[in-house]
């Protein structure tokens, strides 16, 4: 029962994670691309 409670607890950051890094690449990106954008015209 406590291995199992860690388990859950695991994913559970890993996939905090990696939505962390996902919204910030997304973030990063979309300001670079609407920089870029913004320069051309």
């Amino acid at each position: 029962m406590d291995h199992q409670g860690v388990v859950v607890m695991h994913v559970s950051m890993k996939s905090r994670l990696v939505a962390e890094f996902l919204g910030t690449l997304w973030l990063v990106l979309g300001g670079c691309g609407s920089a870029v954008l913004a320069a051309k015209s």
